[in-house]
């Protein structure tokens, strides 16, 4: 009966509360889910927001989501990915299209002991120079963004994603206190994973 629930839920959302570019847009990933999987895992407004403010000679760097590293490298621009594990830094390779594949950079640093979660919390401060957008998955989110924060260029745009409603408000909180201006997004999810889903942007 809760599932039956939920869904009701979802369709009434989708019908009532979402725009109707943004639903169609949703249910057209999460009928294709071979598509979805190069999206953002962000809402859709969100993520026609950051495709339209990329050009050929941005870059943009990656924590985690290999379908952030897709839709990115669809959008013209270069893209550094930093990942912990190769599997899935080669999974993100595998999606991309052959002739695109010139565009990416992987970055693979092992997080299993104290030095290398360091590494990897760090690896922003050597790729700011030349970086407009900054998307941010994982465990390690906090960390990663607070070292973004800190390092980043004036008009660098931040963008953590799979989070919870908590630990967005926590970064959120603690970002505005240092004088950066955050949102959190909600809608359906562009990679069609979710009728509900929701992104921290931060403006740097």
């Amino acid at each position: 009966m809760k599932r039956y629930l939920a869904r009701a839920r979802d369709w009434a959302y989708l019908l009532v509360t979402a725009k109707p570019a943004d639903a169609r847009h949703y249910w057209t990933m999460r009928l294709d889910r071979e598509q979805g999987a190069r999206q953002f895992p962000v809402p859709v407004s969100t993520a026609r927001e950051l495709t339209a403010m990329l050009g050929p000679q941005d870059r943009a760097v990656v924590f985690g989501s290999a379908g952030s590293v897709a839709a990115l490298v669809a959008a013209g621009c270069d893209v550094t990915h930093v990942e912990s594990d190769p599997g899935r830094a080669y999974g993100a390779e595998y999606l991309l299209a052959p002739g695109m594949r010139a565009r990416l950079t992987s970055l693979v640093i092992d997080r299993g002991h104290v030095q290398g979660r360091q590494q990897y919390a760090h690896a922003f401060i050597d790729l700011a120079a030349g970086t407009r957008l900054v998307v941010v998955a994982g465990r390690s989110r906090s960390k990663v963004s607070e070292c973004v924060a800190e390092h980043a260029h004036p008009g660098t745009r931040l963008v953590v994603v799979r989070g919870d409603r908590s630990k967005y408000r926590q970064l959120r909180d603690g970002l505005a206190s240092a004088g950066k201006k955050c949102r959190i997004d909600r809608g359906p999810a562009a990679d069609g994973s979710s009728v509900r889903t929701s992104a921290l942007v931060v403006q740097l």
